[in-house]
């Protein structure tokens, strides 16, 4: 909507009643035009409001072709008509001269030819009428009600940090059908499609659910090269797995960091297992009447589905006369809660980093409530092991039988 009438004429013409137009008037007679569900109604409106009258008087010197002129009027809430100029007229509806001129040849045409059909579309040329705070918040606040697939394995992607995933099999078009659909209930101005694209790009959503979210066995049934029992199969332990972890978790809202140095320890099975020994060492010796140990870890095979893993925890075992019990996700699903520290730690990673110990600070300081994680920043003499009790976990040994990535819950 433009700026109201500011023409000396108009506040000396008897004809003209401007200056009776108040700011909410102006407004409410924008939002009722702009909240018409078609072109066609909009244009039956504004040539209902137009009336054509003819030149009493000439000013001009010898002939003239102009024989005809338009009075505007403005329909108030009440149903009253105030006569205003033509500038008010376009800048109250945020409509062009060329536009208003264009559909008034449309009703002299129209007219001519017996009232024919015609359709209308949008005008190709002139202002287009600006997004309201109210309609803009609708949309937002639609957008976020939206369901959402967290993305798991891609913080270290700039790109997706902030995204926000639908899920797979919407479209763009979809939505906005559906959002024209509430927003008529709503009684709110329904927004184009490119400006629904507009807003839903820069509040960071897409439809792109990332590859690695993404199970091999179930893209492979969706491209329909899997066979149905095989899938259904690879659901259904899937399932399992996640209601076995379910059942097994405690409530404990503890998260244990540990941080080393490049050259304090690299990213060996030896390391990894270490780092579990260690950890689980000290919560059994804080509580000794701990007699069943129950692990869940991801598929990932050097730092989990290993002999050396298997001997500490084996060690474990019998130094603490616990039995320890390590159970594994199906591959391709293996979201666990510690995918939300990480989460949580890359968000607080908003500037540079320059030492190791910038780092243990983040960590420290990435979560308040309930608690901070706890943080243990550790050396190569962590890294300690004794005792080597199986050389292999493999179920099988023949060609063909089970592998170490075979093992489930």
């Amino acid at each position: 909507m433009g700026p109201p009438c500011q023409s000396k004429f108009c506040e000396k013409s008897k004809f003209r009643e401007c200056q009776l137009l108040t700011e909410e008037d102006r407004r409410e007679i924008f939002e009722r035009f702009w909240t018409m569900e078609s072109w066609e109604a909009r244009r039956a409106y504004i040539t209902a409001l137009i009336n054509k009258v003819n030149i009493k008087q000439k000013k001009t010197e010898g002939q003239s072709r102009r024989a005809s002129s338009f009075s505007y009027t403005l329909k108030l809430q009440d149903g009253s008509a105030v006569q205003v100029c033509k500038p008010l007229f376009c800048s109250t509806l945020a409509l062009s001269t060329k536009t208003i001129v264009l559909w008034m040849e449309d009703k002299k045409t129209n007219d001519g030819n017996n009232n024919q059909e015609k359709s209308v579309k949008a005008p190709k040329t002139g202002k287009q009428a600006p997004v309201s705070e109210t309609d803009m918040n609708f949309l937002k606040g639609w957008l976020g009600s939206l369901p959402m697939v967290p993305s798991h394995y891609c913080h270290n992607i700039p790109t997706y940090q902030d995204k926000k995933f639908l899920f797979e099999g919407t479209s763009i078009a979809q939505l906005h059908r559906d959002y024209k659909k509430d927003a008529e209930a709503a009684s709110v101005r329904q927004l184009s499609i490119c400006k629904f694209d507009e807003v839903f790009k820069g509040e960071g959503y897409s439809i792109f659910k990332p590859r690695k979210d993404r199970c091999d066995t179930c893209i492979s049934a969706k491209q329909g090269n899997s066979n149905d029992p095989e899938y259904q199969a690879h659901v259904k332990a899937k399932d399992e797995a996640q209601a076995e972890k379910v059942k097994d978790k405690t409530n404990t809202k503890e998260g244990h960091c540990y941080p080393w140095a490049e050259h304090q320890g690299d990213l060996s099975s030896e390391v990894f297992a270490s780092l579990q020994y260690q950890h689980f060492d000290r919560f059994l010796a804080d509580n000794p009447n701990s007699k069943v140990l129950i692990i869940w870890s991801d598929g990932c095979g050097y730092q989990n589905r290993c002999a050396v893993v298997s001997n500490a925890y084996l060690n474990l075992a019998m130094k603490h006369n616990v039995t320890v019990i390590q159970k594994f996700l199906v591959a391709g699903h293996t979201q666990m809660e510690c995918d939300s520290m990480h989460s949580c730690i890359q968000r607080k990673i908003v500037g540079d980093i320059y030492t190791p110990r910038d780092y243990v600070v983040i960590m420290q300081t990435a979560r308040i409530h309930p608690f901070p994680y706890r943080v243990h920043q550790v050396t190569h003499e962590f890294f300690k092991l004794s005792g080597s009790y199986v050389s292999s976990i493999r179920p099988g040994k023949k060609t063909g039988d089970a592998t170490v990535h075979n093992l489930r819950a």
